[in-house]
């Protein structure tokens, strides 16, 4: 069984310098799933232009695959045969709720074990955490309708994006001041990339 290999970042597009060279290093680079789910709420999309094309340019072969109204099966499907699987930005709640209608978290630890490398943006990687309730000040919760907060808890910190970014930077403070000390918090500037392998954790 592998160990299960994370790329969490707070901006793909600012941090894709660091995120290539860690998918260069670690992932077969044949195949990607993009999941813009988080995204499908907020108003903006993402553009290929910025979250398949970079993909692309490394020589991998990208499929686009929305999460929302997805089976089991159809998520399991789109997931089999890929080497990356990376998932967007947007709103967190939403995009856990999501996640939960499809069993994405059975599905995705049976692919981190086979050795696929997951990429997480923003809420992408927030959504990793033990738990998103904290993320509340960044976010709208009412974007979905979630009772349980919990997450995919496949780090054991809290993991907060967007620290000196002109638009999210008081909540991003207020939050990491909130939370210091109560539970293990890790605050990322915008260009900032967390590898994640095992229990090695590194900050790029």
């Amino acid at each position: 069984m592998e160990t299960k290999k994370l790329i969490l970042a707070a901006d793909f597009e600012v941090g894709f310098p660091q995120i290539k060279v860690l998918l260069e290093q670690h992932a077969r680079l044949k195949k990607a799933v993009f999941i813009p789910t988080a995204a499908m709420v907020e108003e903006w999309e993402p553009v290929d232009e910025l979250h398949v094309k970079p993909l692309e340019a490394m020589g991998m072969r990208v499929t686009t695959f929305d999460l929302a109204g997805k089976s089991s099966a159809e998520v399991r499907a789109a997931m089999a045969d890929v080497d990356v699987i990376y998932v967007s930005g947007g709103n967190t709640f939403y995009l856990l709720e999501q996640m939960r209608s499809c069993d994405f978290k059975t599905i995705l630890q049976e692919r981190l074990a086979a050795g696929v490398v997951y990429v997480g943006s923003s809420a992408g990687a927030i959504v990793c955490c033990p738990d998103i309730a904290f993320i509340t000040p960044m976010e709208d919760v009412t974007k979905a309708n979630l009772t349980n907060t919990e997450g995919m808890a496949l780090v054991d910190f809290l993991l907060v994006p967007h620290l000196n970014n002109p638009y999210f930077n008081e909540e991003a403070a207020y939050i990491t001041q909130h939370y210091n000390g109560e539970r293990s918090l890790l605050a990322l500037l915008d260009e900032q990339v967390l590898w994640v392998e095992g229990s090695v954790i590194k900050i790029l």
